[in-house]
């Protein structure tokens, strides 16, 4: 059974999210298999991807990230944000949710006796999953769209202008895009259409700039 569909989405539409589709993998078999475990993966994937804007974002370091708890995770992440009062109060009950049913119906890491453990299983069912899943799709999908559109625009608005070395790096080993009758440079196309793309690559110049 297929999950995380939006997220899924919107992880193809900037490439550094490529990697979190291993975690959607994951809910994928876990959701067919092991569905107990349903609420503790989307917990835990929604701490992934806190630490990770924390990281991106170099409001902390990924190793500074990794020891915050889940609270601080979000206190830090919705403030960093600057949403709207609305903005964040949604995004912060979905995010607590996904705190609050792992920490009643998780049975994963958590220690329970067996007893307790049969009985959280029995419990939980298709439709409780569903509700799980749809409200992790939701968050996820939009925590990521807002870190990329409200930070990310910021990180690469002047680049383009301050990087005329690499572009002419760049276009004299790619051919120019034409579109109809206009002609676009081929580093401006990818500054366009990839931005992350484009900074990883100039940060790759500079570092082979430099050791020469």
């Amino acid at each position: 059974m297929s999950t995380l569909n939006f997220t899924k989405i919107t992880c193809e539409r900037y490439s550094r999210w490529t990697l979190l589709s291993e975690e959607i993998r994951r809910l994928d078999l876990i959701n067919s298999t092991q569905p107990e475990q349903v609420c503790d993966k989307c917990k835990t994937t929604a701490e992934t991807i806190l630490k990770s804007i924390l990281s991106y974002s170099d409001t902390f370091s990924e190793i500074e990230a990794d020891l915050f708890d889940m609270p601080k995770l979000i206190n830090e992440v919705l403030g960093m944000l600057e949403l709207s009062a609305q903005e964040e109060k949604i995004l912060r009950s979905q995010l607590t949710f996904l705190m609050e049913v792992r920490n009643s119906h998780g049975t994963a890491g958590h220690g329970r006796g067996l007893s307790t453990q049969t009985r959280i299983r029995e419990e939980v069912d298709e439709a409780l999953n569903e509700r799980i899943i749809r409200i992790a799709d939701t968050c996820f999908s939009s925590l990521i769209e807002v870190f990329e559109q409200k930070f990310s625009a910021r990180e690469y608005s002047l680049s383009y202008d301050e990087n005329e070395e690499f572009n002419t790096f760049y276009d004299e080993g790619h051919a120019n895009v034409i579109l109809d009758e206009l002609i676009f440079k081929a580093s401006f196309v990818l500054f366009n259409c990839d931005p992350i793309a484009y900074k990883l690559a100039v940060a790759e110049f500079k570092s082979n700039t430099e050791t020469e």
